[in-house]
């Protein structure tokens, strides 16, 4: 028997550009599309701090204070308080702090004016180079300490917060001209009178506000300048809230250091696939390459919504084995339709993933696997046997086996050749019977999977499909 090698020949039924589309909702008006949600501020731990000022709104006292921040680390200090992310702190022992510090550990210190009580993480729950929420609240009764939306530990203390003179600082200490810098990037800051519960964090942390809400004194978004540009002529971090913009000091504001920079990927997730030649659709551009892709859109009378689509690239296996004239897909769990290539038309009824060709030509399928759609190369078939139905009917059983593969023949066939054939177009088994009404096939040596069995006889061949289980 001659294998002829396939024609690489690509073969397409559709005359247009095949396009998937991400649903949203309807009340969503397009804003943007960008390849960046928002803006951060990076802090480069040797002289970057924003002074965000003394302001009686961020003096929070008694029992119910929430602080939240995004935070994308490049080091750990020494110890757990070397790096302020918020700092609220008196000399004498009052105010709050949010810190993070040697081995991945969240800490919040809240001070009554006699002592500091301190809540830390266990260990390497923060990573570095890394985004991760962190968020820390108070109510009078618990401290409860949060990485993205999740409480990580907590600590009983009913001791009140006392009045602290000094300015609420991001990334440095408030105390004199001691430093406790915080070394890496910074995003979406929010101070809060208020104790925010579990489920509102969870809720809210991968989101922004757009309007003021109850409660929220300080909220720096971080989204000023262009990232990594030059944002020299920005001296101010602006407070969200409108009462508490903060004064940026020591930061170059020139370059991927000590500025502005790409800010956290919060928004809603979402994930898809795209396929071989086909095109995607994200908030009317088309996409055809993977990638991760984010979009604002404009919500009437609420804030803006931000979607983060991640595309991965799917595959669909459209390598097919030959033997002779017969054609296996390679394909597993997929959707099979062959196709003659000479007139690029369905050939009618072949939708299994075998195919026993009885005209010479070429032939190809269009296989539909993990939701795509994709068409094999054409294969030469330059010999072939007669029609099947020149064959007496034949009953093959069972189709699953672990032993014995029976065949039966309404009529007698002379000079029969029975060949089981693996997925890769191997023959593994031939026996050739002089005359063949009735007989059985020992398939016990065979490797578990799927085969095919040809049945020929003067010069018409018969394909079933079966499995060795």
């Amino acid at each position: 028997m001659i294998m002829a090698a396939p024609t690489y020949r690509p073969i397409n039924l559709n005359t247009t550009l095949m396009s998937r589309s991400i649903v949203l909702p309807a009340l969503l008006i397009t804003s943007a599309l960008t390849a960046q949600t928002n803006n951060a501020l990076h802090f480069d731990a040797v002289d970057d701090r924003v002074d965000c000022g003394t302001d009686v709104s961020l003096d929070i006292m008694g029992t119910s204070i929430t602080v939240e921040a995004w935070i994308n680390p490049t080091a750990w200090g020494p110890n757990i308080f070397s790096g302020n992310i918020v700092n609220k702190e008196d000399a004498a022992w009052a105010g709050y702090m949010m810190r993070c510090g040697a081995s991945g550990q969240l800490n919040f210190a809240i001070g009554n004016g006699v002592n500091w009580y301190e809540t830390n993480s266990p260990a390497n729950v923060l990573g570095l180079n890394t985004w991760q929420h962190v968020a820390a609240t108070y109510d009078g009764a618990f401290v409860r300490l949060y990485v993205d939306g999740l409480e990580v530990t907590s600590m009983a203390y009913t001791i009140p917060i006392a009045h602290a003179n000094n300015p609420l600082v991001l990334g440095d200490w408030s105390i004199g001209t001691n430093h406790r810098y915080f070394n890496g990037i910074m995003d979406e800051v929010r101070v809060w009178n208020i104790t925010l519960s579990a489920a509102t964090i969870a809720a809210n942390y991968n989101t922004q506000f757009c309007s003021g809400q109850p409660g929220l004194v300080a909220y720096y978004k971080c989204d000023q300048g262009v990232a990594g540009a030059d944002n020299t002529t920005i001296t101010t971090l602006m407070d969200e809230t409108g009462t508490n913009n903060g004064t940026l000091s020591g930061f170059e504001l020139i370059g991927s250091t000590s500025n502005f920079v790409g800010g956290a990927p919060f928004g809603t997730p979402v994930n898809d696939v795209i396929c071989p030649d086909e095109s995607y659709l994200f908030n009317g551009q088309e996409l055809t390459e993977p990638g991760v892709y984010t979009a604002t859109f404009d919500v009437a009378g609420a804030c803006d919504s931000i979607v983060i689509l991640t595309l991965t690239e799917t595959t669909v296996n459209v390598n097919v084995a030959q033997n002779a004239n017969l054609l296996i897909s390679q394909a597993g769990g997929a959707a099979f339709q062959w196709i003659n290539c000479a007139t690029n038309t369905p050939i009618v009824g072949a939708n299994n993933q075998y195919y026993t060709a009885f005209t010479v030509g070429e032939y190809a399928v269009i296989v539909t696997q993990n939701g795509c759609v994709d068409t094999s190369a054409c294969y030469d078939v330059i010999t072939i046997g007669m029609d099947e139905q020149s064959l007496p009917t034949a009953r093959v059983w069972p189709s699953i086996t672990s032993d014995l593969l029976n065949i039966e023949f309404a009529a007698p066939v002379q000079r029969a050749e029975l060949s089981v054939v693996d997925m890769t177009g191997r023959t593994v088994m031939r026996r050739q019977v002089p005359m063949l009404l009735r007989t059985s096939l020992d398939v016990t040596n065979l490797v578990p999977g799927a085969y095919c069995l040809q049945m020929a006889a003067n010069g018409a061949t018969r394909t079933v499909r079966f499995v060795r289980e």
